[in-house]
């Protein structure tokens, strides 16, 4: 008819594949937006969980100030030991990274804890840090 040959097979072969077609299609549009969504949840995650650890980290770090004004207001009330002690959780804190992917992260705040707990044990203090499941509770 318009110098070209027309074959019903064709259009047979493209209806049979119009789903596959729309499954394909599907598949590739939702990884994309499923991509994108992983990623906003990914981000509030990390905002949350940074601003605990923030907080965490600030609430250890104030009372290493209340103890190190104690410690200097009555010196012969507290040991060597307790001195040195809060003098290392506050070198640990001001040394940790700023970038949660520094390969040292997790191992200094292990060490943030860990000199918490003994100079809140040093001073006779009743206060703890959270542990590892509380701060990563899901």
């Amino acid at each position: 008819m318009f110098g070209e040959e027309f074959d019903i097979n064709e259009c047979f072969d493209r209806a049979v594949s119009l789903e596959e077609d729309f499954i394909q299609e599907g598949r590739v549009e939702g990884f994309h937006y499923g991509q994108i969504a992983g990623f906003e949840d990914g981000k509030a995650l990390g905002m949350e969980r940074g601003f605990e650890f923030g907080g965490e980290l600030g609430r250890i770090y104030g009372l290493a100030l209340f103890w190190n004004n104690l410690i200097n207001h009555s010196p012969k009330h507290y040991s060597k030991r307790t001195r040195s002690v809060i003098t290392k959780l506050f070198t640990t804190i001001q040394e940790f990274p700023s970038n949660p992917t520094d390969e040292k992260y997790d191992e200094k705040h292990d060490l943030i804890r860990n000199t918490f707990r003994q100079a809140s044990s040093l001073m006779k203090s009743k206060t703890k840090a959270p542990t590892t499941n509380e701060a990563l509770s899901f």
